[in-house]
């Protein structure tokens, strides 16, 4: 994961974007950066898009940018070892 010049995250999946693998892929490295169940994470707009909207339950969009910042970091802490 990254941040984007534009404010928006950029996701990498290695997953085929065949039958939702990709999107399924995408919904577990997000729920595991912000550690919420998998079912928490559901795309909102364009499922079948590149660039997606995502929404998770019971989290308001300031908490996910914190958590994300949060992993960001520890992620940089941890490449300098």
């Amino acid at each position: 994961m990254e941040a984007a010049a534009s404010g928006e995250l950029v996701v990498c999946v290695h997953a085929a974007a065949v039958e939702g693998a990709a999107n399924q892929e995408m919904i577990e490295v997000l729920a595991r950066a912000l550690r919420v169940p998998k079912s928490a994470v559901h795309i909102v707009q364009g499922e079948r898009a590149r660039r997606k909207r995502v929404a998770v339950a019971g989290m308001a969009a300031v908490e996910v940018v914190a958590r994300l910042r949060r992993v960001d970091l520890q992620s940089a802490k941890g490449a300098g070892r």
